[in-house]
């Protein structure tokens, strides 16, 4: 604890802190204890929120179908934007960006990573929806003029973009939330639960590809990857809570107040407008 907190960090607070919680933790746990207590619901509904819009921005089909898409998209075989060479590149990438997350989570906390992570990859994948709905769109013979001919290379860098952008934040920080949002008591059941629900998330995401290509074309489907990422982005900004630097109980307590704080504020507009119902008329 000592080492992974700092030199100067009084490491002994937290450990009595944590022995606490665990004696507190220690009664049988049920299921029907997550429809009790915010400490249980708030976290579990956020972090299986994440795990549906993890699956829903694309990641796993884009990494399992980068050469079709970099064909279908125009890249040619015979120059330098041959589709397999950037597969290739994308994968360095996503291992390069692996690595940095590992960086970055610990310098900035887990809340920014995020919300530059789904930012970004709605602007990746806006790029490249409206690329392919004109590529799409426009006839073989004039695809070597015009702005289609000059913009080969968005494509590349909105694939590239959205695997590094992914993987700095939504791929591992998830991950760290995930240990760090669920109070010890759910934990065991939480952590299954949630990788059940992703497993099924990636799942119907992986069998809706080809369908979503045949019925939306890729500009239809990549808008759908990029409307999940701008949603994502927003519900970070309202309810994510930055946990870099607390203990799990100030966590939980942290969840607790958000929604207690949410609670006051519908109680008082709530008071405020039955008063103005209840003033008689002059």
């Amino acid at each position: 604890m000592q080492w992974l907190r700092g030199p100067t960090y009084d490491s002994k607070r937290e450990l009595d802190e944590m022995r606490a919680h665990l004696k507190l933790s220690e009664t049988d746990f049920k299921v029907k204890d997550l429809l009790k207590e915010n400490k249980y619901v708030a976290p579990m509904a956020l972090l299986l929120f994440y795990q549906l819009a993890r699956q829903s921005m694309g990641y796993f089909n884009i990494i399992g179908h980068t050469v079709q898409i970099f064909e279908d998209a125009g890249t040619d075989h015979e120059s330098a934007f041959d589709p397999f060479w950037a597969t290739v590149v994308n994968g360095v990438g996503d291992i390069l960006a692996q690595i940095v997350s590992s960086v970055v989570v610990e310098t900035v906390g887990r809340r920014k990573p995020i919300l530059l992570s789904t930012f970004l990859i709605g602007i990746f994948h806006v790029g490249f929806a409206i690329y392919m709905y004109y590529w799409t769109s426009t006839e073989p013979a004039d695809r070597s003029e015009g702005l289609i001919s000059t913009s080969r290379w968005l494509p590349m860098l909105s694939i590239y973009g959205f695997t590094f952008t992914f993987c700095i934040g939504m791929s591992n920080v998830l991950l760290v939330l995930m240990g760090e949002l669920l109070p010890l008591k759910i934990k065991n059941f939480a952590f299954s639960l949630c990788f059940a629900f992703n497993t099924l998330c990636q799942f119907l995401m992986t069998k809706s590809w080809n369908k979503g290509l045949a019925w939306l074309g890729y500009h239809g489907t990549f808008s759908i990857y990029a409307v999940a990422g701008v949603i994502t982005f927003f519900v970070s900004i309202w309810l994510l809570p930055e946990t870099k630097g607390k203990t799990l109980l100030e966590i939980e307590i942290l969840l607790g107040r958000q929604e207690i704080s949410r609670r006051e504020s519908l109680r008082l507009r709530e008071k405020k407008s039955n008063a103005s119902t209840m003033t008689p008329d002059p």
